[in-house]
């Protein structure tokens, strides 16, 4: 997981709870308070940057509790040139057009909370490459664009390409096509379409992708329904009446079929305006990554701007790029440890023609000993060593006439753990009182060892 950025880590959040806590070890009433930390990441559409294409880039400004911030700022060249504003629209979110050049790098500068200028490089852009963009018109169809350069076109002009159109991890289309112009576009009618996210790949014949794309199609703007109870209190059992009708100038013009589940209050999000529900979850959060803020009110038709913020919404947690492109594989898979160095003629540094290097590992349980080859330069690798317990290491390099000779240098073998953002090492806490109907909640941020006091409620 070392190898890609730290939103592919593994996490998990576990409580935990003192059995046998007698009061002494409390938060303290004295609470620092300090403004929070915004960062900003920059998506590419499609994935990623192309030389002297242009393409839409998004953003979204998060603080440390991972919550959407507005922001506005400058994006500037490696040169030192302006080349566009930008600001959010949308918890935190917004987009921008950029043409990268040749030999240049990208960077914004915004002002923080604490009224500090930060500076955010964006992702480098590639020599060669396509771009892939989507929209849906007017007539709810799927117009595709994909964009390129002079040096790809001349490589790919004369080979098929195809669209993937997937639902639900599940291949709905293949549509074969080439790129014949540095701009190609063309229309996909929608009708066999199902409603919710539309996954568009872009892919060579032999199956390597280019560019993807999240998109959501909209059959019908959904209806808002209100319900209401006969009774605040029901006993058990009770038979409950409900009044179900439409808002507005909602109207149903065929026969359909209503599901109703009803739960304790304490399995609903109550704090939030436009909270998770069953059109939510399996219409959108389930298809991205990470939590999604206010998720109902991209189905709530009371909000004119709504689908242009989900289009927002896919295009950054929504967003994905493949590795291939990178070529960032620095850490292997860890299966046990490795012993390596370096073995050099004792008066030159130069390696020692014909050498090899002999490892004893000598546990209290179990004991491993071999010899292992050295390159050209004099370097060697011993990996996959898997032996727990305490044990002690003797390595020694050999000449060709298997003679005790040169001397020898080990790699460090400290592990370095890998470095994580703020917002994946925040520790909540939460305390209530007995004396009194006062809930706070604490957010304890290991990285700077500082403790936020976020809210303070009736419970």
């Amino acid at each position: 997981m070392r190898n890609f950025s730290d939103n592919l880590f593994f996490s998990k959040e576990i409580t935990i709870v003192n059995a046998n806590d007698n009061g002494q070890d409390e938060i303290p009433d004295k609470v620092k308070y300090v403004e929070k930390k915004i960062t900003i990441n920059f998506f590419p559409e499609g994935g990623s940057l192309v030389n002297n294409v242009s393409s839409i880039v998004a953003f979204k400004a998060v603080n440390n509790l991972g919550e959407g911030c507005d922001v506005s700022g400058k994006i500037y060249s490696s040169d030192g040139g302006l080349i566009t504003t930008f600001k959010s629209t949308h918890l935190g979110m917004g987009k921008f057009f950029l043409r990268p050049s040749s030999g240049l790098k990208y960077y914004s500068i915004f002002r923080g909370a604490d009224s500090i200028d930060i500076r955010t490089e964006l992702p480098t852009s590639f020599p060669k490459g396509v771009t892939l963009s989507a929209s849906i018109n007017d007539n709810n169809e799927l117009l595709i664009t994909t964009k390129t350069n002079a040096e790809t076109l001349a490589l790919i002009s004369e080979h098929d390409m195809l669209l993937g159109i997937s639902i639900r991890k599940e291949v709905i289309s293949t549509i074969p096509f080439r790129i014949k112009s540095p701009v190609t576009s063309f229309v996909v009618p929608a009708g066999y379409l199902p409603e919710g996210i539309i996954m568009l790949t872009l892919t060579t014949r032999e199956d390597l992708p280019l560019s993807e794309r999240l998109i959501y199609l909209e059959r019908e703007a959904p209806l808002k329904m209100l319900i209401e109870t006969d009774k605040h209190l029901y006993k058990k059992r009770e038979q409950v009446n409900l009044k179900i009708s439409l808002s507005g100038d909602s109207t149903i013009e065929r026969e359909g079929n209503i599901s109703l589940a009803v739960v304790d209050e304490t399995f609903t999000n109550n704090t939030s305006q436009y909270p998770r529900t069953i059109s939510s979850w399996f219409l959108l959060e389930s298809d991205v990554r990470g939590s999604v803020d206010e998720p109902s009110y991209y189905f709530d038709p009371s909000n004119p701007d709504r689908i242009k913020n989900m289009d927002l919404l896919l295009l950054t947690q929504g967003w994905r790029d493949f590795a291939w492109k990178y070529d960032t594989v620095l850490f292997p898979p860890e299966n046990g440890f490795s012993v390596s160095g370096r073995l050099r003629n004792f008066n030159k540094d130069k390696p020692i023609e014909g050498s090899r290097i002999s490892v004893g590992i000598f546990g209290s349980t179990s004991s491993f000993f071999t010899t292992v080859p050295v390159d050209s330069t004099g370097r060697f690798n011993l990996s996959g060593i898997d032996i727990t317990s305490e044990a002690r290491l003797i390595v020694s390099g050999i000449d060709k006439k298997d003679q005790m000779k040169g001397l020898l240098i080990l790699d460090s073998l400290k592990y370095n753990p890998a470095k994580v953002s703020d917002s994946l090492s925040v520790v909540s806490v939460f305390t209530e009182s007995d004396n009194s109907k006062l809930k706070s909640y604490y957010t304890f941020n290991p990285t700077c060892r500082v403790l936020y006091k976020i809210a303070e409620k009736s419970a």
